[in-house]
């Protein structure tokens, strides 16, 4: 088989139970149990109809429940949903914003993540071309962290001691102070590029190629650059609060995407005020990396944006929140 070039083999004892031997004479094995509890409650009313949602989950077992309450989980979903139908709508326009961690994740995983996965920007795509050029804010970070264990104590679904093709798991930055530093590779895409193996291969089951994946993807700033969330707030001054991001679509060759938002509030003067009805946001991904002005590194709860990442047929667990975002203008409606 090292004959024929096939470099490893991989072989999944059921989810979570992963043996690899590769050709190289390395032999890898560990477990990483992924369990996730969801609770979604629909609220209606007359002719509408709001969905809200929670979840936990973590690498590990049950004794998450003796962290986090799973009735409180159902409540919160329910909260959520009676908030949203009691809420008055929002006009449709552009408009300044903060966005909260789930929709900092939200934005970096599926339209910028995707954007620079390898084995897709070969052909195509907003980023190809585009290495080390400037392609969002100086003060703009994209991280794909598959060594992210652990937030704030909680484990995240991310967390890879190795990929699929037995590449170490790493800390990688996209972009880098503005600049596109390089794309999530498997070893061939990585080849192609000249680059270095990421340690994003990953494959649902052994019977599964591996294709280039994420792992806890996330927009973070430097140090000297980060803001406080109040600060934030203060920064856009009136504008709206953006929280609970989930679902919408991408055309990573257009560039162009469109998310749900669950909860958005107004900012008046600083200050966070009136809720509105569940709505969604959308824009360019290029032109939105440029227009942030403003990013908190104090990540929020992992809990509310782990989950399965679809790709080729193949599910694979990603996570995580992040920061706030403070955004010049987006169109939200």
């Amino acid at each position: 088989q090292a004959e024929d070039g096939i470099r490893d083999l991989v072989r999944s004892r059921g989810l979570g139970d992963v043996y690899k031997r590769q050709t190289e004479g390395t032999v890898i094995e560990y477990d990483v149990p992924y369990l996730i509890l969801i609770a979604n409650a629909v609220a209606r009313e007359g002719g509408q109809t709001i969905e809200g949602r929670s979840r936990i989950g973590h690498i590990g077992g049950l004794e998450i429940l003796k962290e986090r309450d799973p009735t409180k989980v159902g409540k919160a979903a329910v909260e959520q949903a009676l908030s949203g139908l009691n809420a008055p709508k929002l006009k449709p326009g552009s408009y300044p914003v903060v966005l909260d961690g789930t929709i900092n994740h939200l934005f970096a995983h599926e339209a910028c993540g995707h954007s620079a996965e390898g084995d897709f920007v070969q052909t195509a795509g907003v980023l190809r071309g585009k290495l080390d050029k400037n392609v969002a804010n100086s003060i703009v970070n994209l991280v794909d962290d598959g060594t992210l264990e652990e937030v704030n104590g909680q484990k995240t679904f991310g967390y890879l001691k190795y990929d699929d093709e037995g590449v170490p798991s790493k800390k990688t930055h996209i972009i880098r102070n503005g600049k596109l530093e390089t794309y999530l590779t498997d070893r061939a895409s990585a080849a192609h590029f000249d680059l270095e193996p990421t340690g994003n291969a990953r494959a649902e089951s052994y019977v599964n190629p591996q294709i280039v994946r994420m792992r806890n993807t996330y927009i973070c700033t430097d140090d000297k650059n980060s803001m406080k969330n109040e600060e934030l707030l203060e920064l856009i001054g009136d504008g709206y609060f953006l929280s609970m991001g989930g679902g919408g679509q991408v055309d990573p060759i257009k560039g162009t995407f469109n998310f749900g938002v669950s909860k958005i509030f107004e900012i008046k003067n600083g200050e966070r005020g009136q809720q509105y009805k569940p709505t969604t946001l959308s824009g360019n991904t290029l032109m939105t990396l440029n227009k942030i002005i403003g990013i908190s590194n104090t990540f929020e709860d992992p809990y509310e944006s782990i989950g399965f990442c679809g790709k080729g047929g193949q599910s694979a667990p990603v996570g995580v929140t992040g920061g706030w975002l403070a955004i010049k203008k987006i169109v939200i409606g």
